[in-house]
């Protein structure tokens, strides 16, 4: 039998919408403080642990117009999922609270609409009122449903609904996604809002996706704390954000060999091995340079100005170095003194591209990408000898 490629579809956009909706919430519950876990696809769609207990979640989404009926099946696979355990004594009503969330609307005078918040809430009419469809109802989909409803006892019944609260007409996906646009607009500037929402989408899909591969497990708002104060200040004027898989990339040495600066490398005779750093430092660099112009993180400009500060501090190195080896000079001697002024690049202390943006790697990675394009080099005559090597190569 094929597989129905619809049921995939609405699954993926399930999950999808469950990671978007428990960011909000997480981005709700930081305000409060830390103090808080959340699962995905564990005791319900969403579960969270919080100070005053815990709340479950269920999550409908569903087309613009749907209603939300005594007979929905939405409705109905909610309330056997929650009639089930609280029968089994999965939760403690005196300390959880359900809510069943959906985009759909509901009808006055539906059981949903007296389990909505105010005034008009009275879980003792939305309990006949589905007792009433449990018994008369022949949606053969709820049979199931409407049998673990009735086996229900009054008081459990009347329990079970007071837990429940039906939040209805509930912003889909992509209002969710404006909604958390919005939130980020509020902490950094607007055109860093693309960058800093897709960072915090990531981090927390691939916490989302870590809790569902080890169940049990949950979020911790602790995390969740320290990394969006980590991401926010990462978009400070003064800062530059560094993104945590920059620091993974690492490079096969095979793909570099012809570039330029891994050439300039091997004119100062420097080891195999710290040729293979020194192409992992140009990787990363260069990755997140890209990425800082393509979320307009950077004003324009600024990076040519990062460059061009970069070459001054080579040109002052680079000169003093001339000085000393003066006109006659052996190949060894302008060797040795190449590699003492790469020792400068690995060790010395070099401009940060913004004050609070100091990882060595984009400097170091910078000036590799300057030497690539033979803006800088270590050998005293790397111009020569780099335009003799381009001319024996294309003989």
């Amino acid at each position: 039998m094929t597989a129905n490629p619809f049921e995939a579809t609405a699954s993926a956009l399930g999950y999808a919408y469950q990671f978007c909706y428990s960011l909000a919430r997480a981005l709700e519950l930081f305000k409060e403080g830390p103090d808080w876990q959340v699962a995905i696809e564990s005791a319900d769609d969403v579960e969270e642990l919080v100070a005053s207990g815990r709340d479950l979640t269920q999550l409908k989404q569903r087309a613009p117009g749907t209603r939300l009926t005594d007979a929905s099946v939405d409705l109905w696979k909610t309330l056997r999922i929650w009639s089930k355990g609280i029968r089994a004594g999965a939760f403690d009503p005196a300390t959880t609270r359900l809510f069943l969330v959906t985009t759909a609307e509901v009808a006055d005078g539906s059981a949903a609409s007296f389990l909505l918040s105010g005034h008009s809430r009275d879980t003792q009419r939305a309990l006949s009122l589905l007792r009433a469809t449990a018994e008369k109802s022949r949606n053969e989909t709820n049979l199931k449903a409407y049998s673990d409803f009735t086996l229900l006892t009054p008081e459990e019944g009347l329990t079970l609904c007071g837990l429940i609260e039906v939040v209805p007409d509930s912003p889909n996906i992509f209002d969710i996604k404006k909604k958390i646009e919005e939130t980020a607009a509020l902490v950094v500037r607007r055109n860093h809002v693309k960058g800093f929402t897709e960072r915090l989408h990531g981090w927390w899909f691939e916490r989302c996706l870590d809790v569902l591969g080890r169940p049990g497990t949950m979020i911790l708002g602790a995390d969740f704390d320290e990394f969006y104060n980590r991401l926010r200040d990462g978009f400070r004027p003064d800062q530059l954000h560094i993104d945590p898989d920059i620091l993974d990339l690492d490079a096969e040495v095979t793909d570099f060999e012809d570039r330029v600066f891994v050439r300039q490398l091997e004119l100062a005779r420097i080891h195999s091995r710290r040729i293979a750093l020194a192409i992992r430092e140009y990787l990363r660099a260069s990755t997140q340079r890209s990425r800082w112009v393509r979320d307009q993180a950077m004003v324009v400009g600024e990076l040519n100005a990062y460059d061009r500060r970069m070459h001054g501090e080579w040109e002052i190195h680079f000169l003093r170095m001339l000085d000393d080896l003066g006109d006659a000079c052996s190949d060894e001697e302008k060797i040795s003194a190449a590699r003492a002024l790469y020792a400068w690049v690995e060790t010395g202390m070099h401009p940060a591209v913004r004050l609070g943006c100091n990882e060595p790697f984009v400097a170091r990675g910078t000036l590799h990408h300057l030497a690539d394009q033979k803006h800088v080099g270590w050998h005293p005559d790397f111009e020569q000898l780099i335009e003799v090597a381009r001319r024996a190569a294309t003989e």
